[in-house]
């Protein structure tokens, strides 16, 4: 090579790192390095206080590896990357007068719990199961790691980018820090040893306020029954996760940093089944996001969201008996019923601004603020997903009118009430003639059927049928998946529909594949899509999740999962002595 050769071969690269992103740094770190322990990239799960923003939740991934905030580094005791997820025991506790769960996890070598007792500060607890000393590492990479080029060792503390404090007790037996990859890319790290029996105390000293939700315990809050304790623990795990995901007083549908933004189909299952669980002053905080914003979510202004808010909204102030919210919530509820009954008599299409942010795939879409086109047969032609699922944009509809009719009454609003009615039962008579005339074999018409929306209360038989038909070709003869699901929201809604038709054997078959079929095991959580569905490329920005199979913790399907349980454990429900082992 000529004399020169070395240096500029060194200038390129230095060049081309400073435009990479820290994803993209750390894929070249672990394909130079497959020797090192890395992240897992599987099923991790989101830590934080409810209202706190994307940039303010923790991520923990199977073996306890731990960051606290993202692009803040990675934390993680002796086998936690690689001990096989077989070999890995974790779950979520409850202690008296907490308001976050405790994280356990245990593997072979070590038992962990993590905790956090105000916003921007947590404590780890280890105890070595060999009782020989416990091994931390403090890396650039984790669960949602970053760069690290400040890391320094203050008298048995580290503080690292001079943000982050760390303090052993007892202290440390050794610290030794050094690096792991280029240091101007901050590959600082720190390795400890510490004594067998161990706390961690991690400080954020920039963490900042945090939004204010009315909440006490991150749980279900109900008289729910269930034989199995793994669906009481998998109940309280979904409400947990679907408080600690909130932003503010906006729901997400999936991992926060994924989707950062508000949107209104998925937040409005979350809602609910906040509401059903006893987390109600909370669920009407969330409601007022609803109230004031008609259309908002990642494919712009959609058919079905004035239902479903009409839905979320109505089963809030069901549970609530709160004359006073009732009556805050009445302009919106009034302007969308009213939209609803607009839709169904349009003979143009409609469209209508929405609020917030587009997926960047969809921001030149042409129709993102097509709401629907004329009517045909009866029915709303309405967009949702980038098409026309007819069945279920009318199914919420009609869920939405009726909720508004309900709503309408507790205020002494008859006439309102009476001509709502009215388009609820014209919606569903064009409903059950489409049904008939077996328009489509979208799943989400099976998703809405008669769960959330009863619009097929009056053709239960052919239901049946249909369904039956759908499940001899996807199911396995045990009552498992022939392929997993891409949509495991709409796997699970199906199943309360089958609840709803009253084959609880199907119902509780299709909860029982979900546990088994757990994106991060104890944790009971699921995911969705393949790959970065409808990403925002914020992980570009950090040091984990760097080659993400689907996106996870997915709030929806978790929202699904709380109410089909809370359905099955009601008090004297049959479904706890049929459930399986």
């Amino acid at each position: 090579m000529h004399k020169w050769g070395a240096p500029l071969l060194a200038a390129a690269l230095c060049l081309l790192a400073a435009g990479a992103s820290q994803r993209e740094l750390l894929l070249r770190q672990m394909a130079l390095h497959p020797d090192r322990a890395w992240p897992r990239n599987s099923g991790h799960i989101v830590y934080a206080w409810p209202g706190t923003t994307e940039w303010r939740k923790s991520y923990i991934e199977p073996g306890g590896s731990f960051s606290p905030v993202p692009g803040s580094f990675g934390l993680s005791l002796d086998d936690a990357e690689t001990a096989p997820i077989a070999e890995i025991r974790q779950h979520l506790e409850w202690a008296r007068d907490s308001r976050l769960p405790l994280v356990i996890t245990s593997t072979k070598r070590f038992r962990e719990v993590l905790w956090s007792n105000l916003p921007g500060h947590w404590f780890i607890s280890a105890e070595s199961s060999t009782q020989l000393p416990l091994h931390l590492s403090i890396r650039s990479g984790g669960p949602a790691g970053g760069s690290i080029h400040s890391l320094e060792n203050r008298y048995g503390r580290l503080l690292i980018e001079n943000r982050w404090v760390l303090l052993f007790s007892p202290p440390a037996a050794s610290i030794r820090i050094s690096d792991e990859g280029p240091e101007r890319q901050g590959w600082r790290r720190a390795d400890v040893t510490l004594a067998p029996k161990s706390r961690i105390e991690i400080t954020d000293l920039r963490f900042g306020p945090v939004y204010t939700l009315p909440y006490g315990s991150a749980r279900a809050v109900g008289p729910w029954q269930f034989s199995d304790p793994r669906l009481a623990a998998c109940l309280n795990a979904q409400i947990a996760q679907l408080m600690m995901s909130l932003v503010r007083n906006e729901t997400r549908p999936g991992d926060p940093l994924t989707y950062p933004l508000a949107w209104l189909r998925d937040g409005a299952y979350v809602v609910v089944a906040l509401a059903r669980a006893g987390q109600v002053d909370l669920a009407k905080s969330l409601c007022a996001y609803f109230a004031e914003h008609d259309f908002f979510g990642g494919f712009g202004s959609e058919a079905d969201a004035p239902g479903l808010a009409l839905w979320a909204i109505g089963q809030t102030v069901s549970v609530a008996h709160d004359p006073a919210f009732t009556e805050r919530m009445w302009p919106a509820v009034r302007r969308k019923a009213q939209f609803i009954v607009r839709m169904r008599h349009t003979d143009v299409s409609i469209r209508e601004p929405w609020f917030g942010p587009i997926v960047p795939a969809h921001r030149n879409d042409k129709d993102l603020d097509l709401v629907c086109d004329p009517v045909r047969d009866g029915l709303i032609i309405g967009r949702m997903d980038f098409h026309r699922p007819v069945l279920f944009v009318n199914a919420v509809s009609f869920a939405g009118l009726r909720e508004a009719a309900t709503m309408a009454d507790r205020l002494g609003k008859r006439a309102d009430a009476a001509r709502w009615r009215v388009e609820a039962q014209e919606t569903q008579t064009a409903w059950e003639e489409a049904l008939r005339g077996k328009i489509g074999d979208d799943e989400r018409a099976f998703a809405s059927a008669l769960w959330p929306s009863e619009i097929g209360a009056r053709s239960k038989n052919l239901l049946k049928q249909l369904m039956s038909k759908r499940w001899n070709r996807l199911r396995t003869a045990d009552g498992g998946f022939r392929q997993t699901p891409l949509w495991t929201y709409f796997s699970l809604a199906e199943a309360h529909n089958w609840l709803e038709l009253g084959d609880r054997p199907k119902a509780e078959k299709t909860v029982q594949w979900f546990l088994a079929h757990q994106a991060s095991p104890g944790f009971y959580t699921w995911s969705d899509g393949r790959g970065e569905e409808n990403s925002f490329h914020l992980w570009n920005q950090v040091r984990g999740w760097a080659k993400p199979p689907y996106v996870t913790t997915h709030y929806w399907t978790a929202a699904e999962m709380a109410l089909l349980l809370m359905d099955l454990g009601h008090p004297g429900s049959l479904a706890n002595a049929n459930s399986a082992p």
